[in-house]
Order: C-alpha cells, then sequence, then structure tokens
C-alpha cells in the first residue's frame, strides 16, 4: 500500500498519515497480549517495519524526579518477563 501511494507521487506526511491510519492498527492489534508469543525475528520485523517510516521523537531537555511513571514489576522467571503485564508496564515508562 505504501509502495503503490510512493509511486502515485504521495509525500512523506502523507505516508506516515497513511500508515498511522491503515496499516500500523494491523500489526498493533491486540499486541499486549500476543506479544510475549512473537519470536525474536518476528518482534525485530515490527521495530523495523514502524521505524523505517515514522519520524523519531525529539529528546526532552528537562529532567524530572521520577522517569517512570509506574513502578517496574519485579519478574523471577524470563517467562513472566515477556508477558503481558511487565510488558505494557515498561512500554508504558518509555
Amino acid at each position: 500500500m505504501l509502495f503503490k501511494a510512493r509511486s502515485f507521487g504521495a509525500t512523506q506526511q502523507q505516508l506516515v498519515q497513511l500508515y498511522c491510519q491503515r496499516i500500523r492498527p494491523v500489526l498493533e492489534y491486540a499486541c499486549p497480549v500476543w506479544h510475549s508469543g512473537l519470536t525474536t525475528a518476528q518482534r525485530a520485523t515490527l521495530k523495523r517495519v514502524q521505524k523505517r517510516l515514522l519520524p523519531q521523537r525529539a529528546p526532552s531537555r528537562y529532567q524530572t524526579r521520577h522517569s517512570a511513571r509506574l513502578s517496574p514489576v519485579r519478574c523471577r522467571t524470563e517467562r513472566y518477563r515477556n508477558s503481558t503485564i511487565p510488558y505494557v508496564t515498561r512500554l508504558a515508562n518509555k
């Protein structure tokens, strides 16, 4: 879809809008539920697709007292660390 839009002369802003409206929701559908079941290669593919098109966030100039919004979940096993609750907590704190 992006390649076709680009070949028809879509601008970078239009491509980002198309990605955010049509492609990203499909990629991220129920991500917190099935993310722990993804292989490393599938995770890398999802990240690559997102990093390729979306602009990077500008770093903040301000220091705050608490960098984490949610307290991290303590995990004794790697399997629990990759499950939904710890994963979503890490995402929210980024």
